[in-house]
């Protein structure tokens, strides 16, 4: 409810309303990431309570482990499947000619599950990132595309990026070291034909 009044707050300028579509792009603004955030928090219940001992794993060791499960989190799942774009100009990428206006695709599931990049990319490995989940997101421009990729001011990469990993660290304490569940029988597929894709069931949690 704050944001939606500071929202309101700063709609009025000199006792005028900014204009209908200058207003519909800000109140997109907030709704946007908030829906983004409930899609990653689904994919982390799958993570956490549809996969053998990961729970366990990061309860043992919460301060050690943590960055590292929600980078690996953000590699693993395919928040977006791909992020389609529109070339800006000719360019010529390994030999291979894009002419301007032409429509392209950065496959990110792909991408993060190549095998030549990626040892055991089809295994989630909560281990994967220690010593190295700060420069992922701070230094490195292409180490991990799950919310694009290159120099943050200067190329396609969400804006929302570390709001989200500060989101997924407050949510995976309140998960693991908070509260207790039963889990329910669900349908824990995550289906790879949407957009953004998130398990059936929605991952389905009882506070104990």
């Amino acid at each position: 409810m704050y944001y939606i009044e500071q929202f309101v707050r700063n709609s009025i300028i000199g006792a005028e309303l900014l204009p209908v579509e200058v207003a519909a792009v800000e109140l997109l603004n907030i709704i946007r990431p908030t829906v983004a955030l409930t899609v990653w928090m689904a994919l982390m219940g799958h993570a956490l309570f549809s996969k053998t001992n990961l729970y366990d794993q990061l309860k043992e060791d919460f301060d050690t482990l943590q960055d590292s499960f929600i980078q690996e989190m953000r590699r693993y799942y395919p928040f977006f499947p791909m992020l389609p774009a529109i070339a800006l100009r000719d360019v010529e990428i390994d030999g291979y000619e894009i002419p301007k206006d032409s429509w392209v695709v950065l496959d990110i599931y792909g991408t993060n599950h190549d095998a030549r990049t990626i040892d055991h990319p089809e295994k989630f490995d909560i281990k994967r990132y220690i010593g190295k989940t700060k420069e992922i997101s701070y230094e490195e421009e292409y180490e991990m595309i799950a919310q694009g990729g290159g120099e943050f001011r200067n190329m396609h990469r969400c804006a929302g990026e570390w709001i989200t990993l500060h989101s997924m660290r407050v949510f995976s304490d309140q998960l693991v070291n908070k509260y207790n569940f039963s889990i329910p029988e669900q349908d824990w597929t995550v289906p790879m034909n949407q957009f953004p894709t998130y398990p059936n069931s929605k991952a389905l949690l009882f506070k104990e």
